[in-house]
């Protein structure tokens, strides 16, 4: 049976800070100076570099502190949970503790605990505008603590298991990727017009978005949404894959709905997320979605087919959800990062072949996209198996049975 310390005992809790920003003599230098955002990038046990130095006025002049080699650094808001081993001296951010173990706990085995509690160190945290953890709580966190020599030797099973399973991981991710990237090259070449002086060619039309599509958006009553009624669709109700997120529903009064004029969505309907960090996310409101009666709000653009024996509900949408066809709704993009794109969309130029080719077009892009949504969720569900396996072997390694089993099989 492993005995346990509080982890004020066994290792020093240093709390973080930042110099003046406005300072220069201050930043810049030749010390390491990480931050919450840092550590969510890193993807290592370690870390050896960070995007912001700063200066030893800078460190003098600040409630920044230099832990040396081998500290945890773990971030304790925005979010809670972060973790990285400094390879070289590093100072922080308030954002952040530093965890320097006393000469009896291995620093890769505190990691792999506190990496084994992240849930419950978020839990730990208070604060009403986010959460933080706080110096005195870190202190007290119970922490098995065993001999050194057992510690290192749960670290290297640990090691052994975790540089399998996170092969797995990128395998996996990667796999993800070179699906998405797939989407895009199918999308690419089925809805790019052919050279017409291709034997066989169809000739395709092209016209300004306005001239083949009405384009409005909706509106809400005054006091916004309500707990019941019509569904309200806003941008952050349409997933990037084109349909629709009820997770957070948000209604409009009936009365309200029935008098509306404009925003009302029908099959076929092509949405376009027109404001906000989304700008330019495209949905598509077909036979199967999720709910039968509903409105967008103001954030959102109906894109509706004036005439579909000329142009296919279906293709206008994987036209716009191309990477060429959203680009061209970008450019229209005015404004910051919370910008957003106007009515200016309507002289958008678009291509597209006769209806028979269209929907046939249509018919292929349906189908591959189909294939390739059920092999993204195979990926995800990799992934989630992967992470329950980790844990799965954390809670082993930090109630003595790893070794125990390791034991057993040597």
């Amino acid at each position: 049976m492993w005995e346990s310390a509080e982890l004020g005992e066994v290792a020093e809790v240093v709390t973080g800070g930042t110099p003046k920003s406005g300072v220069d003599a201050y930043w810049d230098g030749d010390i390491c100076w990480i931050t919450p955002k840092d550590m969510g990038q890193n993807q290592n046990l370690y870390v050896s570099a960070t995007s912001r130095r700063i200066t030893e006025s800078g460190l003098n002049n600040s409630a920044a502190k230099l832990v040396p080699p081998n500290s945890v650094i773990l971030s304790a808001r925005a979010p809670i949970g972060h973790l990285a081993i400094n390879s070289v001296p590093m100072a922080f951010s308030q954002g952040c503790k530093g965890l320097v173990p006393s000469p009896d706990l291995d620093a890769e085995f505190l990691y792999y605990f506190l990496l084994f509690n992240k849930g419950a160190l978020d839990e730990m945290g208070t604060g009403t505008t986010f959460k933080e953890l706080s110096s005195a709580r870190i202190k007290n966190i119970e922490i098995p603590f065993p001999p050194l020599a057992e510690q290192r030797r749960v670290v290297s099973i640990l090691n052994e298991a975790f540089s399998g399973t996170d092969r797995l991981r990128a395998l996996s991710e990667k796999n993800t990727e070179d699906l998405k990237e797939l989407r895009w090259s199918v999308l690419q070449k089925h809805l790019a017009p052919p050279l017409q002086h291709q034997e066989g060619a169809v000739m395709w039309a092209s016209a300004e978005l306005g001239k083949v599509c009405e384009i409005h958006s909706g509106r809400r009553p005054r006091g916004g949404a309500v707990s019941d009624g019509v569904l309200s669709i806003g941008g952050e109700h349409i997933n990037s894959d084109g349909s629709f997120n009820l997770s957070n529903p948000k209604y409009i009064p009936g009365d309200f709905f029935h008098r509306l004029k404009r925003g009302k969505i029908e099959v076929g309907d092509v949405l376009v997320v027109k404001d906000g960090a989304t700008t330019g996310k495209v949905g598509f409101f077909n036979e199967d979605a999720p709910f039968e009666i509903g409105a967008v709000n103001e954030h959102v653009f109906i894109l509706r087919s004036r005439n579909r024996e000329n142009l296919v509900p279906s293709y206008l949408y994987w036209l716009l959800t191309s990477k060429e066809g959203n680009a061209e709704i970008l450019k229209h993009k005015t404004g910051a990062a919370q910008g957003g794109i106007n009515l200016s969309i309507r002289g958008i130029e678009i291509s597209f072949p006769p209806l028979d080719e269209q929907r046939r077009i249509v018919s292929i892009l349906d189908e591959v996209n189909s294939k390739i949504d059920k092999l993204l969720v195979l990926e995800q569900n990799k992934a989630r198996c992967l992470d329950e396996l980790k844990q799965s072997i954390l809670q082993k390694a930090f109630t003595g049975e790893l070794t125990q089993e390791k034991a057993e099989a040597e």
